[in-house]
């Protein structure tokens, strides 16, 4: 029973996630493609990394706290980006 809690959770909030991401994501890929997007389309994932849209609707429990996980990512393209700029 150690360590079950966690894998009873992570079932139970990607369960309850499934649902509503395939809804979004199903309506933002219809509505990128619609206005002529062809290329790849990749969701952040909470392990600081990406991750195909097709996969994310399969396992939405990937994509949970993907905000604060890409914030250390996005801080550093931006700070290179700035630094690229200022040169």
């Amino acid at each position: 029973m150690v360590r079950e809690y966690r894998r009873a959770s992570a079932t139970a909030i990607d369960a309850s996630l499934k649902p509503l991401i395939q809804r979004h994501l199903g309506e933002l890929q219809r509505d990128l493609r619609g206005a002529g997007c062809a290329g790849e389309l990749l969701v952040s994932t909470s392990m600081g990394g990406v991750m195909d849209i097709g996969e994310i609707v399969k396992a939405p429990i990937n994509a949970a706290k993907s905000g604060p996980a890409m914030a250390p990512v996005a801080g550093l393209t931006y700070s290179r980006l700035e630094a690229w700029a200022m040169t």
